[in-house]
């Protein structure tokens, strides 16, 4: 506004000079001397660049670069965490080692410096972790590290288990199998197909042996051996492990149980509750899912009559479990080192929907010991199941896929997830048929 008024002010004044006296009224304006605006110009010219002197031009500053902290120092930032009821320190003394940590990228390192200054314990510090770096700490250690036994998967945790199967060739459902082409599919119906093989991690009871080789077991009734080849169903059905806790695994002697390990390999699926030795058969077996470990021990005592060899400290078999010292220690063992734990048995009574006081028994010191899920087999026959404590406990899943005969049976899908008081598993069965060596959903099955 003062620069208007200054201009109105100028033209007033010219106005002024040329009506009044002092100047010809006839004399050109192009002779007419201009009137003396320059001090009036130059006021204005000067007041104009104000705003430029009351905010001069300054140099950027840049930003500091942050610090990035050592594994060492964030490995004694998690040292000094109390326990949880969840984890202890001795549980993850291995992944709080500082070269592990440093193996974490730099914006990571970061993050992690900057989220456990207000931790307040070791559950906390593992959200964090697992939220920041997409492991627990658990599944870090054996990223790095490589463990043996481990396998890595996508999803969400989903667990699929199955109860019995028997791949002895020239038993029932393998006679069809064969008889129908001597392909699965036409076996194990689509849907159902699909879904062992969707999930994160299927499980299924291998109830036999796997060879050419070797002679029955004396006095034993059934004894079941199928070809080596005939792992490759497991892995054409997309299942990941099985279990050779069970009484016909040994069906065929010491070479034979060898070779079922082998083929087992060679079709690229992982098995648990059998070894070369009794370290072996104790082992849990482990994958990473969801960025969560998840640890499965399987073991049998479902012979009245002790007639396959348990794993010895020289000699190869089955992990038994009619005394619990052995059983327990490895789910005290799995449960230190995992962050999920899974025990998949062999036991009950044999064609009996019931379920016995031994069950009952080592359900709850399975549970005092760590374990999260439990699944059972053995039976031939569906049995209850239950929540006891917020572990699932499913006493018998059945035949899956073992005969001719048509019988109902199940799958068990339980999705896990961490919680700040321990694990969360939510359990589900669905009912399937197995009926003229073809299993099913029952819906899929016209049931």
């Amino acid at each position: 506004m003062r620069y208007t008024r200054t201009l109105a002010t100028l033209l007033l004044c010219s106005l002024l000079l040329t009506g009044c006296g002092g100047q010809n009224e006839t004399e050109s304006a192009e002779t007419a001397e201009p009137p003396q605006t320059t001090p009036e110009t130059e006021a204005v010219e000067t007041e104009m660049p104000e705003t430029d002197e009351e905010m001069p031009e300054t140099e950027p500053v840049p930003p500091e670069t942050p610090e990035i902290p050592t594994g060492e120092a964030l490995s004694k930032i998690i040292r000094a965490l109390p326990d949880s009821d969840v984890l202890r320190q001795a549980d993850i003394a291995d992944v709080t080692d500082g070269a592990l940590l440093d193996s974490l990228p730099d914006t990571q390192k970061l993050a992690l410096a900057d989220a456990l200054t207000d931790c307040t314990g070791l559950t906390e510090a593992r959200n964090l972790f697992r939220e920041i770096t997409g492991y627990t700490f658990h599944a870090w250690r054996d990223i790095r590290g490589g463990s043996a036994g481990t396998a890595f998967t996508d999803g969400t945790a989903e667990l699929v288990f199955t109860g019995d199967v028997c791949l002895a060739d020239d038993w029932y459902n393998m006679q069809l199998y064969h008889r129908m082409g001597s392909d699965i599919t036409n076996n194990i119906t689509k849907d159902l197909r699909g879904w062992l093989a969707d999930a994160d991690i299927t499980l299924m009871n291998c109830e036999c042996t796997l060879s050419d080789r070797g002679t029955p077991t004396e006095h034993k009734l059934y004894t079941f051996r199928g070809k080596p080849e005939n792992a490759e169903i497991f892995s054409s059905l997309g299942v990941d492990i099985v279990s050779l806790a069970n009484n016909h695994a040994h069906d065929y002697g010491r070479d034979a149980f060898l070779d079922t390990m082998d083929a087992l390999d060679a079709a690229g699926v992982a098995y648990v509750g059998g070894g070369e030795n009794l370290t072996e058969a104790m082992a849990y077996r482990s994958f990473i899912a969801d960025g969560m470990k998840i640890a499965y021990v399987a073991a049998s005592n479902a012979e009245k009559w002790r007639m396959t060899p348990g794993a010895t400290d020289t000699a190869p078999g089955i992990f038994l479990m009619y005394e619990e010292e052995n059983i327990l220690a490895a789910l005290d063992k799995a449960a230190g080192e995992a962050d999920v734990v899974v025990a998949y048995v062999h036991w009950g009574t044999e064609n009996s929907t019931a379920v016995n006081a031994d069950q009952q028994k080592k359900k709850d010191l399975f549970i005092d010991h760590g374990a999260d899920v439990i699944i059972g087999a053995h039976p031939h026959v569906l049995q209850p199941w239950e929540i006891c404590d917020g572990v699932p406990v499913v006493y018998s899943l059945g035949n899956f896929w073992f005969n001719a005969e048509t019988v109902e049976t199940a799958i068990a899908s339980v999705d896990v997830s961490l919680t700040d008081t321990g694990v969360s598993a939510d359990c589900a069965l669905y009912a399937c048929i197995q009926s003229g060596g073809v299993t099913g959903f029952r819906e899929e099955m016209g049931g």
